[in-house]
């Protein structure tokens, strides 16, 4: 074996190795990613379940963003945003809470007076609105907290993953059956 043949067969083993290397690296990112949004689904679903075993009517009460509007009580209920551990917030997310859950209400009042309502004339794709929420075949712009059939619900979960922001989101349509 001449002196060019051994310098060949090394460079060739070098980045050989390297490549090796570098493919480990990336495998291990990969599980990590795959573990983050393995725990994402899991919570997701499991916010979805939670909600599922409320009363159908206490769910837009339960999960909005009014703490006032509970029905146990100021506070009582989860509402809007949701922690996951072992997951980290995104650096422009305000709450510092990975999840969110959207429903189709605003609040027409003031931070200090809020009026928040459930309703069908909105504008928001994610959710599928405009939709008739009550069953009328009417889209209004009237309150359907008390007489919704059917509530879109999105569950959002935003973190910062190992190469870069992440989001997934579950969509589901809860319904309830009229008598």
């Amino acid at each position: 074996m001449t002196l060019v043949e051994l310098s060949v067969a090394i460079v060739i083993f070098t980045v050989a190795t390297g490549m090796l290397l570098q493919l480990i690296a990336s495998g291990r990112g990969l599980r990590e990613t795959t573990r983050q949004e393995w725990l994402a689904t899991s919570v997701a679903q499991n916010v979805l379940e939670q909600m599922r075993a409320l009363d159908f009517h206490d769910i837009s009460a339960c999960y909005d963003a009014d703490p006032f509007n509970d029905p146990g009580g100021p506070g009582t209920a989860p509402g809007a945003a949701f922690a996951v551990d072992g997951l980290e917030p995104t650096a422009a997310d305000l709450d510092g809470l990975e999840g969110e859950i959207v429903l189709p209400v605003v609040n027409l009042g003031t931070e200090v007076a809020p009026d928040w309502q459930v309703r069908e004339d909105q504008g928001d794709p994610l959710l599928g609105l405009p939709r008739d929420l009550n069953g009328d075949a009417i889209i209004n712009a009237a309150d359907h907290r008390a007489d919704y059939t059917i509530l879109p619900v999105l569950v959002r979960i935003r973190w910062r993953g190992r190469y870069g922001p992440r989001e997934l989101r579950f969509f589901s349509s809860m319904t309830q059956m009229k008598p």
